[in-house]
């Protein structure tokens, strides 16, 4: 009886100890697919969280590409390309119609390093008219330097016929001089926010 009772009791501890093993592999097992489970949830959530950043950096970059653009806007008003210097001279001829005067452009050219433009012109009216065109031009949303003024009496200003307000007649203007004298503003002018094709 000892036997069997030894053999029994072998085997009952076999049979505990191969139960115990076998729950310690499944507890092992159960812990290592946890952290796997724990691995994979942590890089899907910085996954989600990269994204939400960069979704984030995406309205942020957007936002600071429309604040630039406004104030690249807002400079290029200051600067003339060389594709925009037809308006610009436009520009310079509706300051002359503005002023109420005579304005004739007389030449336009880039100096030797093409970063400036050299305008010549000229203007002719009242004193003070030709004064308001300088002023508008001084003015102006570019940065312009005045390199040659030179103004001269030329003669009466002559009678420009204007229709009058209260009937048909027509009226002679004096061009706003009150003696009637006629000036001729000879002048140069270098515009510095210029660029270049180069």
């Amino acid at each position: 009886m000892i036997t069997k009772h030894r053999i029994s009791t072998y085997s009952g501890l076999l049979i505990a100890g191969f139960l115990a093993l076998s729950t310690f592999v499944l507890y092992g097992l159960m812990l290592f697919s946890i952290y796997k489970q724990e691995e994979r949830v942590h890089a899907l959530a910085l996954a989600l969280a990269s994204k939400t950043m960069t979704q984030k950096d995406q309205v942020a970059l957007a936002k600071t590409i429309d604040t630039i653009r406004d104030q690249r806007t807002a400079l290029n008003a200051h600067f003339v390309s060389a594709d925009e210097t037809a308006h610009f001279l436009e520009t310079l001829e509706s300051y002359g119609k503005i002023a109420n005067t005579t304005f004739a452009l007389l030449d336009a050219t880039t100096d030797k390093d093409q970063k400036t433009i050299l305008i010549s012109f000229k203007a002719q009216g009242a004193f003070a008219d030709i004064y308001k065109l300088i002023s508008l031009i001084e003015n102006a949303p570019y940065v312009l330097a005045i390199e040659k003024a030179t103004f001269a009496v030329t003669d009466k200003v002559p009678a420009r016929p204007t229709l009058s307000s209260t009937s048909s007649v027509i009226a002679h203007d004096q061009s706003g001089s009150s003696d009637g004298t006629a000036w001729e503003g000879n002048f140069t002018v270098r515009l510095i926010s210029f660029i270049s094709k180069k």
